[in-house]
């Protein structure tokens, strides 16, 4: 990503799934996050990664809501 700057470009967009997790919020900006309900968010990774539902809800318990994701957000543009 670094030596992309160097071509001279401009803006560079990255799907981080874990930004907020991996504490890369602090060098990404402006950060946009993509808020679904939980329902879409399992049914999106069950398809995608072949998991069960109980393994799939697992996952997604394991990561930071994305609801707290929207509010870090929302304290970090005020």
């Amino acid at each position: 990503m670094a030596d992309q700057f160097l071509y001279g470009t401009k803006v560079i967009v990255v799907d981080i799934p874990l930004l907020f997790e991996a504490k890369m919020d602090k060098w990404t900006k402006p950060i946009v996050v993509v808020w679904v309900s939980q329902e879409t968010q399992l049914k999106r990774l069950m398809e995608r990664a072949g998991l069960s539902e109980e393994d799939a809800r697992n996952k997604v318990m394991a990561q930071m809501s994305l609801d707290l994701k929207q509010s870090v957000m929302a304290q970090m543009q005020s």
